[in-house]
Order: structure tokens, then C-alpha cells, then sequence
């Protein structure tokens, strides 16, 4: 009987896709990952990460917040995910 065990990053990563996917509640679906505030019609576009274009910020200070507290583990395993799902 083999035992499957999920490591940490595998838990924290499907952590993290659970908090992705409930951020997107709001009009566009767009909402700033880190603070949550909605993007509004009429607003300027919310930016995307660069690296994995999944996660989108209001302003440079909740980037910056949220790279360090969240971002920055998950970017380039959703880049890299979103590249293996076009092949």
C-alpha cells in the first residue's frame, strides 16, 4: 500500500489558488490580491504580476506587500502551470 503525502508547498499552494480564486467577486472579477478593494468601472486597469499575469494590484505598495507575504512563493509555479496548460 503506497502512501501519497503532500508536502507543505503542496498545501500552501492549493491554499493559495483557494484565496485566488475567492478575491475574484466583483464586477471584471478583478480585485487587488492584497487588499481586496474591487476594480471599479471606470477605474484605470488593475496591473498584472508580470511574472505569472494571475495575481492583479491596485497600486505598488500592495504589490510590494503582497510579494513578501504571499506572492513571491506561488509566481512562478502559476507561470510555469499556465505554460504546461498551453502545450
Amino acid at each position: 500500500m503506497s502512501v501519497m503525502s503532500s508536502t507543505s508547498s503542496d498545501v500552501e499552494f492549493d491554499l493559495l489558488e483557494e484565496y485566488t480564486a475567492n478575491t475574484e467577486s466583483y464586477y471584471d472579477g478583478i480585485t487587488c490580491a492584497a487588499c481586496s478593494s474591487p476594480h471599479l468601472p471606470g477605474d484605470p486597469k488593475f496591473k498584472a504580476c508580470s511574472g505569472c499575469t494571475g495575481y492583479y494590484y491596485c497600486d505598488v505598495e500592495c504589490q510590494k506587500s503582497d510579494w513578501h507575504k504571499v506572492h513571491k512563493n506561488v509566481c512562478k509555479k502559476l507561470k510555469k502551470r499556465k505554460k504546461n496548460n498551453k502545450n
